[in-house]
């Protein structure tokens, strides 16, 4: 039987307005699956789709899902050589 197991690494949270956000430094595990959601609202129309960089790993949204004005979109990163850091989470807007 294989086991799963998880290390929490972060959970981190901004409540003011801007356009990029960054969290406080994390160490990816090398070849270690990495998860992130990220939920982001608006005060109208749409929340941005957010894009994420860090770590010396390639994040790669997985699936997203908008209920109107919140949004959710969790995100995957694994890599060989991952570096401790900081994640960037950018809304470009």
């Amino acid at each position: 039987m294989s086991v799963i197991a998880a290390t929490h690494l972060l959970t981190d949270g901004a409540t003011t307005d801007a356009t990029s956000y960054l969290t406080a430094s994390i160490t990816p595990t090398a070849n270690k699956l990495v998860l992130l959601a990220v939920m982001s609202n608006v005060t109208s129309g749409t929340a941005d789709q957010p894009t994420v960089t860090g770590n010396s790993l390639t994040w790669v949204a997985v699936n997203t899902r908008a209920q109107g004005v919140i949004r959710v979109t969790v995100f995957r990163a694994i890599g060989a050589a991952p570096t401790a850091g900081q994640v960037t989470i950018d809304f470009a807007g």
